[in-house]
């Protein structure tokens, strides 16, 4: 009887003998080997992808590998102009008979910006800010000049005229300069 870890894959004539799938018995003593190897295992990657707001959606993939062998995890990154190298929990694991050992949580971060603020002709300024690939910009924090009595007056995004709503609406995907 095999235990739930192997596979019966044929005889041979000797320990280490060729591996056939059949033996013709002659009516003489023969000794024969049944040959074995390892079953193959699930291995589980859950592959958290960031979302723009910085949740995470999760999937689950599966590989398989053979029970004692080394899995050498390997995950492609989906955009390379969206998301950093991957991260993994672990980059090598023993498979192992046991399916809930073989687990893998693969990160995908988003690539990070910065946006500077560049204030003239006022004693204030803007604090930068850090936005995820294809985040939106959302409003500019005027508080520090309404309180004033002021507001902004000219938006430029890197050296380009824009409008409060354009701005507002704007999608960062590289690093920025608001003045």
């Amino acid at each position: 009887e095999l235990k739930n870890t192997h596979k019966f894959i044929g005889w041979a004539s000797s320990a280490n003998g060729a591996t056939e799938n059949e033996f013709i018995a002659s009516g003489n003593f023969m000794q024969i080997f049944a040959k074995t190897d390892f079953q193959d295992r699930n291995i589980s990657y859950t592959v958290k992808i960031q979302k723009t707001d910085g949740s995470y959606t999760e999937n689950t993939e599966t590989k398989t590998g053979k029970i004692g062998s080394i899995h050498t995890v390997s995950y492609a990154n989906p955009d390379d102009n969206v998301y950093q190298n991957p991260k993994y929990s672990t980059s090598n694991l023993t498979v192992n008979a046991d399916e809930a050992q073989n687990k893998v949580v693969i990160t995908i971060n988003r690539k990070i910006y910065t946006v500077k603020y560049e204030v003239k002709g006022y004693n204030s300024s803007i604090e930068d800010k850090t936005f995820l690939h294809g985040a939106e910009h959302g409003e500019i924090d005027e508080k520090n000049f309404q309180k004033d009595g002021l507001e902004i007056g000219k938006i430029e995004l890197d050296g380009v005229e824009k409008t409060k709503e354009e701005i507002k609406n704007f999608t960062i995907v590289k690093n920025h300069k608001i003045t």
